[in-house]
């Protein structure tokens, strides 16, 4: 078994906060639970919205109809 690289410090969210979009670091704030039902919100919403979860159509599939 090979060993295991030593873990490399990350930089806290608070060093970062220039270099990316605040709704990003917001989002990884979020706990794993709270994306979760985050995005299932954001489901609901695209749907509402007239979304579908319907593949679009691909020409270049053998199986195309047209």
């Amino acid at each position: 078994m090979p060993p295991t690289p030593p873990a490399v410090p990350l930089p806290a969210l608070e060093e970062l906060d220039p270099l990316f979009d605040p709704e990003v670091l917001d989002w990884y704030r979020l706990s794993a639970e709270e994306r979760w039902r985050e995005s299932s919100r954001l489901w609901d919403t695209y749907l509402a919205l007239g979304g579908s979860l319907d593949p679009e159509p691909d020409s270049q599939s053998p199986f195309s109809p047209a």
